[in-house]
């Protein structure tokens, strides 16, 4: 298995694929079309395409490409990690899943202005996406994602 972490290009058609990927820790730029899908990859050519159109899969010849053939993004997952072994690689939860940027940690004093008083009581641990300026904790909403992952046969720990 190749060491390298694999890195994405999620068709347009495949948005909520992309953002499960940055879920479970994988760079997932969501192409807005193909055009962009195309220089993309002609300027980074490791990037690895997804996508659920044979024509698309056929014009990028020259580049790593990807043909998801599954409907449930569970599923797709999974025809993703058969290919290229991504479950033992997960990451979960570091990357924005607004905008594809690793999370940074960040004190709570630093943001103690922009979280609601329940939070600020009950969390300590923070991250910011230094892109958007999202804050992430990890509230309930985490623990639905996890149970959900375990539902969708995703090895978590």
């Amino acid at each position: 298995m190749n060491s390298h972490r694999p890195e994405f290009i999620a068709d347009t058609m495949l948005q909520g694929l992309g953002k499960w990927l940055r879920f479970i820790g994988f760079s997932t730029v969501i192409a807005d079309n193909f055009k962009m899908a195309r220089l993309l990859l002609l300027a980074n050519p490791s990037l690895i395409f997804i996508t659920s159109s044979s024509d698309h899969l056929r014009e990028l010849g020259e580049f790593t490409a990807f043909m998801v053939r599954k409907n449930s993004i569970a599923e797709q997952l999974q025809e993703i990690d058969n290919h290229f072994h991504i479950f033992q690689r997960l990451n979960l939860f570091t990357i924005c899943s607004l905008c594809n940027i690793p999370a940074q940690p960040i004190s709570r004093e630093e943001i103690r202005d922009r979280i609601p008083e329940a939070v600020k009581n009950n969390f300590e641990d923070f991250w910011i996406c230094p892109g958007c300026q999202r804050i992430y904790w990890q509230g309930g909403h985490i623990q639905r994602l996890l149970e959900k992952m375990q539902r969708m046969g995703i090895p978590i720990q």
